[in-house]
């Protein structure tokens, strides 16, 4: 599945919050196992947006970047996520579920790094 098929189709699952998200980057297959997991990250990171982010407001919007490369043989991909015009980001009191999906999804299925 292309990564931008990917995010897209998972976003469109919100309905019109979709239309405050610009994507960039250039397109990839992503391997079922990948898909799938990187599908639960973009999810969750929606949902936690529409709750507590940029996307509990009007105005916020959503800019998701990733460029693909490869390091020590292996085929990387950096993806930065950027939430503008909600209100200001604040380091959680408790580590939730949600949290833990990300960290478990993102660096267990991937051997990524979630900062």
């Amino acid at each position: 599945l292309p990564i931008r098929k990917l995010i897209e189709t998972h976003l469109d699952v919100f309905g019109t919050v979709s239309e405050r998200f610009v994507l960039s980057g250039d397109d990839f297959m992503l391997s079922p196992e990948a898909a799938q997991n990187f599908g639960l990250v973009v999810h969750e990171l929606t949902t936690n947006s529409i709750k507590y982010g940029a996307l509990s407001v009007a105005a916020g919007k959503i800019n998701v970047g990733w460029t693909a490369f490869e390091k020590d043989g292996r085929q990387i991909i950096r993806l930065v996520w950027t939430e503008t015009g909600g209100p200001p980001a604040m380091e959680p009191t408790r580590k939730g579920f949600g949290t833990t999906v990300i960290k478990r999804h993102a660096e267990g299925a991937f051997g990524g790094q979630v900062t």
